[in-house]
């Protein structure tokens, strides 16, 4: 099954998604940057999410800071033109794509809400969707997703300063194919882009990826970005996380009710296995810092 490209793929959600754009860009003028703290002075944040829970799992604590604007731009969100019955819906309680999907949608809107986050679904099909999987469907899609995202960080362009997340990569044998397709074309807008002065561009621990990687290497994950994403140097930023913001990024991952589902019947909690790893991911020498969420700043090398 072939992608086709929506120039603008949130205008097919109607009057809903548009109003909230028109909030986040009111929002703009009556937001102040980040507390030093946290290191990241900014006045609105995108976190670009494969599917619906990939961001509140990754950076559900960052989110729950709520002291700017937030956006979750999620891509893989479409249903198939004719319903399938794939094997992660089946562990999730679903009967066929279309409830699925139907449900996500829902489960989103409220884990998002949670912290006030809009969010913006993109309508491209799942890996398990796709019956084409050549190299040049999925550059297609890659071409696509490129453009998306810049079209997203234009209509945004009056923001003093806009900080958008993309996911990180771990290799073939870790990386799902989707997540490697959003990190890519966040890549390349990176690639282009990262010396404009109003956008930073930064890369997130995609959990539970992340977690895989760092028991499979020695390698800082720092060190493997830089080698993968030639042109671009990242730089680790540890964000400390409050007790307050590691329990609502628990009561958030647990919004999702179906991929709790899902990660259960593997034999995981995922919520509780996501703020375990936050408790990994401080510096070891600064004691009050009980949780943490890492990302990677990256910069042109030109």
């Amino acid at each position: 099954m072939s992608q086709k490209r929506k120039d603008e793929p949130w205008k097919e959600y109607g009057v809903p998604f548009l109003l909230s754009f028109t909030l986040v860009i009111g929002l703009i003028t009556l937001t102040r940057p980040w507390n030093e703290g946290a290191g990241l002075p900014e006045n609105i944040a995108i976190i670009l999410s494969p599917h619906f829970d990939d961001a509140v799992l990754s950076m559900g604590g960052f989110m729950a800071n709520k002291k700017n604007p937030l956006i979750v731009a999620t891509f893989f969100t479409e249903k198939p033109s004719e319903p399938m019955r794939a094997n992660w819906d089946s562990l999730s309680g679903f009967k066929d794509s279309n409830e699925a999907l139907a449900v996500r949608v829902e489960e989103n809107a409220r884990a998002l809400g949670r912290t006030g986050t809009h969010a913006i679904n993109m309508r491209y099909l799942d890996f398990q969707y796709r019956h084409e999987r050549t190299p040049e469907s999925e550059e297609k899609i890659l071409q696509s997703m490129e453009k998306d995202i810049t079209t997203i960080l234009d209509t945004f362009s009056a923001a003093e300063n806009v900080s958008i997340y993309g996911p990180s990569e771990f290799g073939p044998d870790i990386t799902h194919p989707d997540h490697k397709l959003v990190h890519d074309a966040f890549f390349r807008v990176a690639r282009e882009k990262s010396a404009q002065k109003n956008l930073r561009f930064f890369f997130y621990e995609d959990f539970p990826y992340v977690a895989r990687y760092r028991a499979s290497t020695s390698t800082p994950l720092q060190n493997f970005l830089k080698e993968r994403n030639v042109g671009l140097t990242p730089l680790e930023s540890t964000l400390p996380l409050s007790p307050a913001q590691i329990e609502e990024k628990v009561k958030s991952i647990k919004a999702y009710t179906s991929q709790n589902k899902a990660f259960g019947v593997l034999g995981a909690d995922i919520a509780e296995e996501a703020r375990a790893f936050a408790e990994t991911r401080c510096d070891k020498t600064k004691p009050t810092r009980l949780s943490c969420e890492v990302v990677y700043e990256v910069s042109s090398e030109i």
